[in-house]
This record gives C-alpha cells, sequence and structure tokens, in this order.
C-alpha cells in the first residue's frame, strides 16, 4: 500500500539490497513502485504549470493527461533515487527525468542523532552532489525542479560545536530554512523556474517496527516518548516546509495530505 512505502522510504533494505528485498518479492516491488510513481506523478504535474500548492488525492482523481515536454531535475534521498528512477517512459514519455538523489542524503549538512549512543555523519556522495549541485542542475536544461528529502529532518541534529538540535528549535529551524535557500538558490540559478518541494510523508508509528539505516531507535524512543511522534508524524517539518515555500515562491508537492495523513498512519 501508499502507506506502507512512506515508512520504507529510509530503509536499508532498498539501498543495500533493491527493491525486492524490502517489498518481499520483484512482483510486489512492482506493484508497490507503480501505486507511488502514480501518486508523486499525479501530484506534481497532472494540474500543468504553475506553482499552487497541489490537493490530496481522491478515488476519482482525473487520469494524468500527457502534455508538453518538461525536463524535470530530481534532488533527494533515497526515496527520490529510487521512484523517479521507475518512472515508466512509456506512459509518462513528456517527462525527461535527471536525476541527481542520493540515498541517505538529509538536507541539513550537520550529524545527525539517532540515539544516545549512534550518531551519524553526513554522506560525502551527498556533500559531493549539494556542492556540484547546480552545475549538475544547469547540464540538464531544467524546466522543473522538484526536492524529495526530509525524512529523517525529524531526527535530533548535533552541529560541530556539539550543540544539540531539535525540531522544537528556532536554531534549527532557521539552518534548515538557510539550507532551503541554498539548494533553490542553486536550482534558480541553474535555469530551473518550477520549483517544487516534496512535503514528508507520515511513517509506521508502531515503535517495535521502527527501523532506519539498519539503527534500532524504539528502546530511545520509549525512553524519549517526545521524539517518536515528531518522526513518524513529521507534521512539524512540514509546517517548515509549507511556510517556506510561501515565502519563496515553490510549490509544495503534499504528499502527506494525498495518503490521508492527518488521520493517522494506516497500514491497508
Amino acid at each position: 500500500t501508499i502507506s506502507f512505502i512512506s515508512f520504507r522510504w529510509l530503509e536499508t533494505p532498498i539501498i543495500l539490497r533493491g527493491l525486492a528485498a524490502f517489498a518481499g518479492s520483484k512482483e510486489r516491488a512492482r506493484i508497490l513502485i507503480t501505486v507511488s510513481l502514480t501518486v508523486i506523478i499525479t501530484l506534481a504535474f497532472m494540474l500543468g504549470a504553475g506553482k499552487a500548492t497541489t490537493p490530496p488525492l481522491h478515488p476519482n482523481t482525473p487520469a494524468y493527461v500527457e502534455g508538453s515536454a518538461q525536463n524535470v531535475v530530481v534532488f533527494g534521498d533515497s526515496s527520490a533515487y529510487f521512484y523517479f528512477d521507475e518512472i515508466p517512459a512509456d506512459k509518462y514519455n513528456d517527462l525527461n527525468i535527471t536525476n541527481l538523489s542520493v540515498p541517505g542524503c538529509d538536507i541539513v549538512r550537520i550529524k545527525i542523532k539517532w540515539t544516545d549512543e549512534v550518531s551519524r555523519e553526513p554522506e560525502k556522495d551527498c556533500l559531493d552532489a549539494r556542492e556540484s549541485l547546480e552545475a549538475d542542475v544547469a547540464k540538464a536544461d531544467p524546466d522543473v525542479f522538484v526536492l524529495m528529502s526530509g525524512g529523517v529532518l525529524s531526527l535530533d541534529h548535533v552541529t560541530e560545536d556539539g550543540q544539540i538540535f531539535d525540531v522544537t528549535m528556532p536554531e534549527y529551524r532557521e539552518l534548515v530554512e538557510s539550507e532551503l535557500d541554498a539548494i533553490f538558490t542553486d536550482a534558480r540559478n541553474a535555469g530551473a523556474e518550477d520549483l517544487r518541494i516534496v512535503a514528508v510523508p507520515c511513517r509506521e508509528n508502531d515503535l517495535s517496527k521502527v527501523e532506519i539505516f539498519g539503527v534500532h531507535i524504539a528502546p530511545y524512543f520509549r525512553e524519549h516518548p517526545e521524539k517518536g511522534p515528531r518522526v513518524t508524524d513529521p507534521q512539524i517539518v512540514n509546517t517548515w516546509f509549507k511556510e517556506w515555500a510561501e515565502k519563496n515562491d515553490v510549490g509544495v508537492l503534499d504528499v502527506y495530505s494525498a495518503l490521508g495523513c492527518e488521520n493517522g498512519f494506516q497500514r491497508k
């Protein structure tokens, strides 16, 4: 199901062993990919040009209607890396997609604090991709730029001087928004005029099933019960995204609403 996909976007099995590993079989992987891509593509492009925030999907959502060819550049984490690479060109042949995404790529370039014992430095591949982003986007002659990341933003982060940031802190929001400024400035400088950011979907909220990048964070969330809901239901980060986007002429692809996350995470 789509909600199940949203939970698994950041899982290590996808990165290390491919979609079949997390889905259970190649056939199930194909089914899940097809459903998820329909959501993403419809949200991004069914309304045509413009930067209006997209509405939630419903069973009677109009079918995708082919338009004039667009060069779409995508940057983000493993969700964007896998999904946009699997778009069936025969069904969306008006979309020329350049996927610059890097699995594990966080929006902020500081250490992630998974638990009291486990933290992770920014991925080198992600840092390199950020450095070359403007040049790489420009090479694609972009019409549309899409940022699809943020799944780990709701976790605590650690600055170079050891300060711990969490989503309740204005200083952390300022850092996130400064990174958004930098990313979208690169996209604009590279020639992209239609700019989009994807809202972060809700995740599995059964702590016994929560594992990200091989780190069992359920015990840590049980010790700090205020932290788990920030990750599984990322309303705070999505508010940042939406308010920043409104001020910066960037469209929001509201996958959170499309999945019905306002009513809580659904396993079916």
